[in-house]
């Protein structure tokens, strides 16, 4: 290739990611195959012939600590591979993408090909010996690995199961998940974490099978159940707090009862990195947003909880949150500024709640006047209360200077005074209800950053991005 085409090709390629960077959920194209192949081939290319054979590729598809751009060009090089080789090397370099891109070739995207992917990882001699646990495993490949496949049961540790399903929210982060399991053979499984790297656990599949009451995956898979078990097992000095608790217990053989789980230490366990813990309800909605957007970008592993020792105020904007209780985050729209949770159980209950604010006319005093009735809806009726507001009162909690915390509830207020005017009835207004992201109930949730503020009060993260933070 000449040496002014090739500078046209990484100008046009430069251009191309400027364009790129403001648009995250991309399409992969040749720009994104060319940018990241140095990166890919220093890791991967194992035999030193500066170019990737398709057992390299698939070595570096289901491997850990990539990026989500990284692993986009891996699938494109492997969705493409026969066009994009070099003629009759049965290998792909920097020099064949360019020749590909400039003969017009159109590239191919899709995960229509993912479970061939898994089917070749797992023919490696390496693998093929224990390949039938495996699939017991994963029986999809990577693809079983999501947020909503693991499914928290009756045992006290949300806070693991929460973290784990962050971490499979991440490309990066389901081949971490992965890479936990280090083989096996008819009747268990070994498991190592990168926190422990001096142990590995050997967890027999019956027991999995057998209890009812561990973590399982929506798809059958074995692995939420095994790792949960694997956990259960590590030595008492590491992880757990524990009590005698009967109905709080994971008990494994005769091992470990666990009885939650510390989330630096679980955090440690999991993914070696440290643990940072905010109370978001002493910071702004910016900060809070600024927060989101890293974790996200950064795969980092977090959720939240409201913890009610710990909470600064509290207006019940959104109702049937469980204290003491981990949501993972999922996700974060920046132009919408909404956090994506999930309830480890796999449901949720959580709503919006609604509001009524009630101007009546009276005529104390000998002229008309209006007091505010202001009642939450959620709430059984029985158990509903009415709470009775001068006007003087609705007009100073509808200000910006107020104390009330909830711009929701001042908009309420303000609203209820600005449309009472020649009204003798009540006037109602209700916010809208909140509704799930799936028809199935997957326990994941939209909330605005108001609704995160005055609903939870810890925001428990990694320190270290899985796909920034190692090598």
């Amino acid at each position: 290739m000449k040496p002014i085409i090739r500078a046209i090709f990484v100008l046009l390629t430069l251009a191309s990611n400027h364009l790129l960077a403001e648009q995250p959920d991309f399409r992969p194209d040749f720009a994104t195959a060319y940018r990241h192949y140095e990166a890919i081939e220093s890791r991967f290319d194992t035999d030193g012939d500066n170019q990737l054979s398709y057992e390299e590729l698939i070595e570096a598809f289901h491997a850990p600590h990539l990026t989500k751009s990284q692993y986009q060009a891996v699938r494109l090089y492997l969705v493409n591979f026969d066009t994009l080789q070099t003629t009759g090397t049965a290998r792909l370099s920097q020099n064949s993408l360019i020749q590909a891109n400039f003969s017009g070739q159109q590239l191919l995207y899709n995960h229509e090909k993912d479970w061939l992917f898994w089917s070749d990882w797992l023919s490696h001699p390496d693998r093929s010996a224990h390949a039938i646990i495996y699939y017991l495993m994963f029986p999809y490949g990577l693809t079983s690995i999501t947020p909503d496949n693991i499914l928290q049961k009756n045992y006290p540790d949300c806070v693991l199961i929460a973290a784990l399903a962050s971490i499979a929210n991440s490309e990066t982060g389901k081949r971490l998940i992965l890479q936990y399991f280090q083989g096996g053979d008819s009747g268990g499984v070994y498991v190592a974490f990168p926190g422990v790297p001096e142990q590995s656990f050997y967890i027999r599949l019956y027991d999995i099978v057998a209890n009812e009451n561990l973590a399982e995956s929506r798809d059958r898979g074995l692995w939420p159940g095994v790792l949960e078990s694997a956990f259960a097992v590590l030595p008492k000095n590491r992880k757990f707090k524990y009590n005698n608790g009967p109905l709080t217990q994971i008990k494994y053989g005769k091992f470990a009862k666990l009885h939650g789980v510390d989330p630096s230490l679980a955090f440690a366990v999991l993914t070696g990195a440290s643990t940072e813990i905010d109370n978001i309800q002493l910071q702004t909605e910016d900060h809070l947003a600024q927060q989101l957007n890293k974790i996200i970008k950064e795969d980092r592993i977090a959720f939240l909880t409201m913890e009610s020792t710990y909470s600064h105020f509290r207006t019940g904007l959104m109702s049937k949150i469980i204290p003491y209780h981990a949501y993972s985050i999922i996700g974060y729209n920046e132009a919408q500024r909404q956090v994506l949770l999930r309830n480890p159980h796999g449901n949720s209950s959580i709503i919006q709640q609604s509001f009524s604010v009630l101007p009546h006319k009276t005529n104390t005093s000998g002229k008309p006047q209006f007091v505010y009735e202001f009642l939450f809806h959620s709430f059984p009726k029985h158990l509903r209360k009415s709470f009775l507001f001068t006007e003087e009162q609705a007009r100073s909690y509808a200000s910006p200077a107020s104390n009330i915390t909830s711009n929701l509830i001042k908009s309420i207020f303000q609203s209820a005074i600005d449309n009472k005017r020649g009204i003798d009835g009540a006037y109602f207004i209700r916010a809208p209800s909140n509704s799930e992201t799936s028809q199935e109930l997957t326990g994941i949730v939209r909330m605005s950053l108001e609704e995160a503020i005055h609903s939870f009060n810890h925001l428990t993260y990694t320190a270290c991005g899985l796909s920034y933070c190692f090598p």
